[in-house]
């Protein structure tokens, strides 16, 4: 199941005005991004391409973990998925925007 474009938004949004987040953008991605499927099957395609085996083998795992019903993905598991996009992204709203089409206003303009 994909998440709406308005979710993502709120939820990027959310992680950015939480002040006791340090890096919210990372943790966006590690947190959030590594529980739907597409952006973890994106992380997997992305990490392919760097020819980065292993970390294309952890965000297939967690691919098909979240695509079960009780998904579960490990901190570690998360870190990886969250750097394989980190590194090629650098935030969370370039992120939204490669594979939402989001733009900055529109998750500034999120309802939160």
């Amino acid at each position: 199941m994909d998440w709406h474009r308005e979710y993502v938004a709120e939820s990027i949004k959310r992680f950015e005005l939480d002040s006791f987040r340090r890096d919210p953008s990372f943790e966006w991605l590690q947190l959030v991004a590594a529980q739907n499927p597409r952006i973890a099957d994106h992380a997997r395609t992305v990490a392919l391409e760097a020819g980065d085996t292993h970390g294309a083998a952890v965000a297939e795992t967690v691919r098909n973990s979240v695509q079960g019903r009780r998904p579960r993905v490990s901190p570690k598991q998360g870190f990886v998925v969250a750097r394989i996009l980190a590194e090629k992204y650098g935030t969370a709203r370039a992120v939204a925007a490669a594979l939402y089409g989001l733009t900055d206003e529109e998750i500034n303009d999120a309802s939160v």
